[in-house]
């Protein structure tokens, strides 16, 4: 049966590798179809076993090098990152001077002092201060708006005097409503009082200071000042500071703003009315189909 033989010998050499270090002798034998097959099988098994720990150790070789350059190459690519410094814009910082053009949720314009026109946009986040001052008149003043004044206080908690001068703000952060020394090494002194007006019948006027009532006079002609944080009672023509920031000098964001009204407030020329900035909501309710005011002010 040499073809079988020789088919076994075919097999022999094809299973083996091709590194194999089986001797001329052995190849000879197998060649001439050596009867003795299985001894053949074996001496082949043997040489296998003997083969796969220097495969297997090539082939864990291998793995490790494998994962030492991946891991290499991530080690500087998060090094490429970290040595990447964010793009930061820098913000250059204007201050300008002139007077307001117009008012709206959100932007002033103005023109400054050399009549170039700019456009003030105001943001919760960045704009830090607002305010508007200047003057009233008598009649602007009503129940609901804040007010502070500094005055000589008798037993009673009330002013000896008629007030002449106070000053009407809006509620703010660092307002706190009470009664307090104006000089607290001077315990007879004069009070610093604010709080919110409730009433005014008669030149008589009402305020809540926290948990105190005060009940003040005023003269005939008080000189009332406004120190507001509503900008839009700003018209045009008033005087206007801006410390603000941004790229472009033709729009930018506020951080300060100053307002100075050319007008006072409730002033009969006015064009435009202004609302009354420190004054809360009035409270309203259906009794009967007729609409509940605050005590002292005027029914519609």
């Amino acid at each position: 049966m040499p073809g079988m033989w020789s088919c076994i010998a075919t097999w022999q050499v094809t299973k083996a590798p091709p590194d194999s270090w089986l001797c001329e002798t052995q190849m000879t034998m197998l060649n001439q179809s050596v009867p003795n097959r299985r001894q053949c099988k074996s001496e082949a098994t043997a040489m296998d076993n003997r083969r796969r720990p220097e495969t297997l150790f090539r082939r864990i070789a291998f793995v490790v090098a494998a994962a030492i350059v991946v891991c290499a190459s991530c080690d500087s690519a998060s090094a490429q990152r970290r040595s990447r410094k964010p793009k930061v814009v820098e913000l250059k910082r204007f201050n300008i001077e002139g007077s307001v053009v117009g008012v709206r949720q959100g932007w002033i314009q103005c023109v400054d002092a050399d009549g170039n026109r700019r456009t003030i946009r105001l943001d919760k986040e960045l704009t830090q201060r607002v305010v508007v001052t200047g003057t009233a008149e008598p009649q602007y003043v009503q129940p609901g708006m804040y007010v502070r004044f500094t005055a000589p206080l008798d037993r009673r908690g009330r002013p000896p005097e008629p007030i002449n001068e106070l000053t009407l703000i809006s509620p703010r952060e660092g307002i706190v409503p009470g009664v307090f020394l104006d000089d607290p090494t001077d315990p007879e002194g004069p009070y610093l009082v604010i709080g919110q007006i409730r009433s005014i019948k008669r030149g008589k006027v009402t305020l809540a200071a926290a948990n105190r009532k005060v009940e003040f006079e005023v003269t005939e002609t008080p000189q009332i000042k406004v120190d507001f944080s509503d900008y839009s009672l700003a018209r045009q023509g008033d005087a206007i500071k801006v410390h603000a920031v941004g790229q472009n000098p033709q729009e930018l964001f506020a951080r300060v703003v100053e307002i100075e009204l050319s007008q006072p407030l409730g002033f009969s020329g006015d064009s435009k009315k202004r609302g009354r900035s420190s004054r809360t909501p009035r409270r309203s309710s259906r009794r009967g189909g007729e609409t509940a005011h605050e005590e002292g002010e005027p029914r519609s």
